[in-house]
């Protein structure tokens, strides 16, 4: 099993204030402790994509957003469920999100990132893995790309960021 893992970095937000917002920052219940969770879905989100850190005192995230392949990704979860890396929260059942769950976090007045980025800070303008297998071709997944909002699928050997998330399935 190889483990791909790089550094990614995040970009500037623009958003169209005549759209009214899919995932406004009330939708979010934000404890401070680097979750939030999605009062519409009922899901709980690590506010930072997988590699940086919360920051409890300057209420952001810190370091810089790993990539994993798609197996190093689902490794990286159980990883942090282990407390073997990564931040646990407080909670030990974090997973990878399926395509319909990583996808309601899109926010479709903003791009580059197309999201939240009050509630889910320093999100980076690329394709995030979630956990749903692409059934047409047994080596491709689904992701959603954070810089337009797309939900495409793609080669699983391909490193990209991930957010984790509890709850729900």
């Amino acid at each position: 099993l190889a483990l791909s893992v790089a550094a990614v970095t995040a970009v500037a937000q623009t958003c169209n204030p005549y759209i009214t917002a899919a995932a406004p920052n009330g939708r979010y219940a934000d404890p401070g402790d680097g979750t939030v969770t999605d009062t519409e879905t009922g899901l709980m989100w690590k506010k930072c994509s997988e590699g940086l850190t919360w920051d409890s005192t300057a209420k952001s995230c810190a370091g810089s957003a790993q990539a994993f392949n798609w197996n190093g990704a689902l490794n990286r979860a159980n990883n942090v469920n282990a407390n073997v890396s990564g931040e646990r929260l407080g909670h030990t059942d974090w997973r990878i999100p399926n395509v319909k769950e990583l996808a309601s976090l899109v926010e479709r007045k903003c791009a580059e990132p197309a999201i939240n980025a009050a509630k889910l800070p320093k999100t980076t303008t690329d394709y995030y893995w979630s956990s749903t297998p692409f059934i047409g071709v047994s080596t491709y997944a689904w992701s959603v790309d954070f810089g337009s909002g797309l939900v495409d699928n793609g080669d699983m050997n391909l490193s990209h960021p991930i957010r984790l998330v509890r709850g729900g399935q």
